[in-house]
């Protein structure tokens, strides 16, 4: 039998992220592959304890995190745009720290700027 996030802890994600278009997303640790949160636009992504999510299989945290967005109505497309939109929110505040202010930042920035996730909801 394979481990899955509990109801508990599902609701809990829920209250803490209401708002805002996020998914499920496999991570990689250490020693050991877990379940991380992305959220659309935002830099990263939010870990979940290795105490309550935890295996040693790439693709059965993969799975896991597919089954808990289609619970929550996101679908794999869905998820993949919130995902690359956290390394898009990453790239461009790298790009904020290593460029010098000039007239071209405005361009710069739409080079940068995020997936505009928010048409998916």
């Amino acid at each position: 039998m394979r481990k899955r996030l509990s109801e508990e802890q599902r609701g809990d994600h829920e209250t803490l992220m209401a708002g805002k278009l996020w998914a499920y997303t496999p991570v990689v640790l250490i020693d050991f592959i877990g379940l991380g949160i992305a959220v659309a636009n935002e830099r990263g992504y939010n870990g979940i304890a290795a105490f309550f999510y935890r295996t040693e299989s790439w693709d059965e945290a993969e799975e896991e995190a597919n089954r808990l967005n289609s619970l929550r109505n996101i679908n794999e497309e869905t998820s993949i745009l919130v995902i690359a939109s956290t390394m898009a929110a990453q790239n461009l505040e790298d790009a904020k720290e290593c460029d010098e202010p000039t007239d071209d930042d405005d361009a710069d920035r739409e080079q940068y700027d995020p997936f505009p996730v928010e048409d998916l909801t």
